[in-house]
């Protein structure tokens, strides 16, 4: 199929046919908390977000570089030569947004997905995050400025450094659990 096996690029169409629906509409909550299956709330999570301004993790894999200039000009071309600068390193979980900007990002976000997954220069050069680079451009092209937290989520695993590891329980909002979390005998990770 045109998407190679890449069953994420669902996540935005599932968006998209959501807020379309009537369940969308019943809710009356002006702010939605995004997450994804694996996520474990660890203690209550402030909503810090306010119109225009989502809440999200930051990702230090995400960070857009002149390197990515040109697919993000291609996905983005309003966004002109220096669009890349205006994308931020996050996707589009977890996050805490106000419904009015799920509901202006959300078909950019399914559309530029869709598109970088479907140009083989991008889809190379993304990869499995592709679908993250496309809420992260959408977001730019919407005018979305999020609230960058570091802290948000922590992802242990195999590699994880014991700074990360310290007192994570209360350190992060979100335990997410898409990593293996391996355990010594005597129960230390």
């Amino acid at each position: 199929n045109k998407f190679h096996g890449y069953r994420v690029v669902n996540r935005p169409y599932s968006v998209v046919q959501f807020l379309k629906s009537a369940a969308w509409r019943a809710i009356p909550e002006q702010y939605v908390y995004i997450a994804e299956t694996d996520h474990l709330l660890m203690h209550a999570l402030p909503n810090l977000a306010s119109p225009g301004s989502p809440m999200a993790h930051v990702f230090g894999y995400m960070g857009a570089n002149p390197a990515h200039a040109g697919i993000v000009k291609n996905a983005w071309p309003e966004g002109g030569a220096d669009g890349y600068k205006r994308v931020q390193p996050i996707g589009p979980s977890p996050v805490v947004i106000h419904r009015d900007d799920l509901e202006k990002v959300a078909t950019p976000w399914n559309d530029i997905a869709v598109w970088l997954k479907t140009n083989p220069e991008a889809d190379s050069r993304l990869g499995w995050v592709i679908e993250m680079w496309g809420y992260s451009i959408a977001a730019a092209k919407v005018g979305l400025k999020h609230q960058e937290f570091r802290n948000f989520q922590v992802e242990p695993g195999g590699n994880s450094g014991g700074e990360q590891l310290r007192d994570f329980e209360t350190k992060y909002w979100v335990f997410h659990y898409t990593y293996q979390f391996e355990t010594m005998l005597d129960g230390k990770p």
